[in-house]
């Protein structure tokens, strides 16, 4: 563990690997969603198997935690991705493969690493006060509405969705422009009518 810390410390390029994930992107079209994050340590290669450490992930009950397989690596610049096959401590970076694991934010090591806590999630000042009851105009888009709201709550950090008793699925966001954009997404990526 002090290895990694000091590996973490001095930006280790050939030391333990060390991926903090701050967000999740999706594509123009939704199908596809990128994990973008700062490699703190070590060199990320592609098709390297690594641990992806949820935000409840503890060294006394491993049960956030999955081992999965990077596809590919991309510099992100601007609306452009540069596909590259490694990158090194250093590097802000969109992983493409991982990110169904990924609810929010994680930290991403070494598959023989152990004994690693995770980087504390993200902490805002505000928090989600407002929202929205939504359904589609098209009743058997419900499913595909439930699937993309899924989606979105791994995309917007201050996002949360809840069912009601009635059955109703509320979207909670901060403020009126963040459920704007939630629903504009919700409207033109994934061509939901909502009411």
């Amino acid at each position: 563990k002090d290895s990694i810390i000091s590996d973490i410390i001095q930006c280790n390029a050939n030391g333990s690997l060390c991926i903090y994930i701050a967000k999740i992107y999706q594509s123009k079209d939704g199908q596809q969603h990128y994990a973008f994050g700062r490699i703190l340590s070590g060199t990320l290669k592609k098709e390297q198997k690594v641990k992806i450490l949820g935000n409840t992930y503890n060294i006394n009950d491993e049960e956030d935690m999955i081992i999965d397989t990077i596809k590919n690596i991309y510099i992100y610049n601007s609306r452009y991705k540069i596909a590259i096959n490694q990158a090194k401590a250093g590097n802000w970076i969109l992983i493409e493969g991982i990110s169904n694991h990924i609810l929010k934010n994680a930290t991403i090591i070494d598959i023989n690493s152990s004994n690693m806590n995770i980087f504390q999630p993200l902490k805002f000042t505000c928090l989600p006060s407002m929202k929205i009851a939504v359904q589609p105009q098209i009743p058997n888009q419900l499913p595909q509405m439930i699937i993309a709201l899924r989606q979105m709550n791994q995309i917007y950090p201050l996002m949360q969705t809840k069912i009601e008793d009635s059955g109703e699925h509320i979207i909670i966001g901060s403020g009126e422009l963040h459920l704007d954009s939630i629903m504009h997404d919700l409207r033109t990526i994934y061509d939901i009518e909502i009411m």
